[in-house]
């Protein structure tokens, strides 16, 4: 049976904690969003929750943050580095109540980013813009127009995904227009790219390097999950149709082969987080819903 647990806010966003992957009682981090309609602004928070065996989720701790969050990732087990709509970047430690390590990047919604091995960030914002962040420094090291829809030449669309090799010299972004682009970092410039996607490019990201460094995992929400190489994008090396966009792919690190294990996707039940086990939906492997 799913695990549930109800929320203050809409549930926009969720990972295992990575220090949790492979206990009893996993922890997860799921991200929130509400919108105000009278003064069109969001909140939002960062919850940690814990999945008690034989029993529904318990919410350990909610952080509030000073504006909604789409994506995040981690730091490290214990920090979170999340993407705000109100354009910034923020360091939060899950442990604790607040944080005060913002970084302004945009006047729009910041919709994701990706972390490299060293402080550089990459982030990604819903008119079209990919920003390279150094979050030691607050700088902005690079900005450029990354996708933009086909009949309206120069305006932006949304980039909802984005991912940054390790050594923060190549970037992959997805976005609005049903396309995923690979950049080189440094000059800004793209490499090259891959429009068969039939609807918009929701998630992007390069595996762990010790797997396969150059593969590049993808979701669309034409509900098919793909792994490409990223030296010939032309050619799909794995194809899944799911039921529902695809709107993130985690890794599990039990396994050796290269294998996408859950996705995530939105629930018409607002608020309410909903973990499925592989008991629930054997088929699809074990893949995790909300």
């Amino acid at each position: 049976m799913p695990k549930t647990v109800k929320l203050s806010s809409r549930p926009a966003f969720g990972r295992r904690i990575p220090d949790a992957t492979s206990s009893d009682t996993p922890r997860v981090c799921v991200s929130t969003y509400l919108l105000d309609p009278s003064s069109d602004t969001r909140s939002g928070s960062l919850c940690i929750l814990k999945a008690e065996k034989n029993q529904d989720l318990v919410l350990e701790n909610e952080i509030s943050t000073s504006a909604g969050v789409f994506r995040f990732d981690f730091r490290n087990p214990s920090t979170v580095v999340a993407a705000l709509t109100n354009g910034s970047l923020v360091v939060q430690k899950i442990e604790e109540p607040t944080s005060s390590e913002t970084t302004p990047v945009s006047s729009d919604m910041l919709l994701d980013l990706g972390l490299s091995d060293s402080s550089l960030t990459i982030t990604t914002d819903n008119k079209g813009h990919a920003y390279l962040v150094d979050l030691n420094t607050s700088l902005i090291v690079a900005t450029w127009l990354a996708h933009s829809l086909p009949y309206v030449p120069g305006e932006g669309c949304e980039v909802w995904s984005c991912s940054v090799t390790p050594d923060a010299q190549t970037v992959v972004t997805g976005g609005e227009d049903g396309s995923m682009k690979l950049w080189d970092a440094r000059s800004k410039t793209q490499i090259s790219q891959s429009k068969i996607f039939g609807a918009g490019v929701v998630f992007v990201d390069f595996p762990a390097e010790n797997r396969a460094e150059n593969q590049i995992y993808t979701g669309s929400y034409d509900e098919n999950l793909r792994v490409f190489d990223r030296r010939n994008l032309k050619t799909v090396l794995k194809e899944k149709k799911l039921p529902g966009g695809v709107w993130n792919i985690e890794q599990d690190d039990k396994e050796q082969q290269l294998i996408a294990r859950r996705c995530l996707r939105e629930s018409r039940r607002r608020k309410e987080f909903v973990v499925w086990s592989d008991e629930d939906f054997p088929k699809f492997d074990d893949f995790l819903y909300f």
